[in-house]
Order: C-alpha cells, then sequence, then structure tokens
C-alpha cells in the first residue's frame, strides 16, 4: 500500500464506532486501537410493584463480564448514583451506577458472569 492509501484508510477507521481494527494484506498488516472516553452508561431499568413494595430491576446496558464485588450483594443499602457493578466489556470497565435509593433483593446473576444486553441484574426495594 501507499503511504496515502494507508492515510484514507486510517482517516475511515477513525470514523467507525469500533475501536480495535486488524487488517491484512499478504505480508502487510495494519493493527489500529483506538482508545476513547469512558462514555456514561444509562442503565436500562423496569419499575414494578410487588405487594406494598416498588422494586427496581437493575439490567445490563452492554455484553461483558459483570463485577459486583461487595456492591451488589443482598441487604446492601444502595443510594441513588452509587457504582453498584461493573461491566467488563473489551478490557474497559464500565460503572453502572443506581438511580435509585434502596436496599438490594436479590443479584440474579453471579460475580464474573457473562452478561448479555438487557439482561436483568439486580432487584432493588425502593426507599422513600
Amino acid at each position: 500500500m501507499k503511504f496515502n492509501e494507508i492515510n484514507q484508510l486510517l482517516d475511515k477507521i477513525a470514523t467507525m464506532p469500533f475501536s480495535h481494527v486488524e487488517i491484512e494484506d499478504g505480508d502487510f498488516k495494519v493493527v489500529v486501537d483506538q482508545a476513547k472516553p469512558a462514555e456514561k452508561i444509562k442503565v436500562v431499568t423496569d419499575i414494578k410493584k410487588d405487594d406494598n413494595d416498588t422494586i427496581f430491576i437493575v439490567k445490563s446496558p452492554l455484553v461483558g463480564l459483570v463485577h459486583f464485588d461487595k456492591m451488589g450483594t443482598i441487604g446492601t443499602k444502595i443510594v441513588k448514583k452509587q457504582v453498584i457493578a461493573q461491566i467488563e466489556s473489551m478490557k474497559l470497565y464500565n460503572d453502572i451506577q443506581s438511580p435509585v435509593t434502596g436496599i438490594v433483593l436479590e443479584q440474579l446473576v453471579d460475580d464474573g458472569e457473562l452478561v448479555e444486553f438487557d439482561q436483568e441484574l439486580l432487584k432493588i426495594r425502593i426507599d422513600g
């Protein structure tokens, strides 16, 4: 490949929504790793009424490995905007913040488990 072709290829790759690209053509190989600033992850949720309690279900906003540590253990008091889990995806750790204050009632997946997009992670009983 010529220098101009390589520049055009890199410019095109920079506009694409992925952070890692490998292109191989014979003995020519290009590997690009783009470090992008961490983005805020929006927590996908459901709120359900269960008798007198309002139950808040936190769902995974992306595919990856979930990490709870002590944040998502049953009985833990959660405050709004507290990090309740992390999803490891493409070697990046994405914080999941609670949009409600409450108590963790149930952990629906195990720590270190691979989760899918929109998979239920935690049930929180909303306080107040």
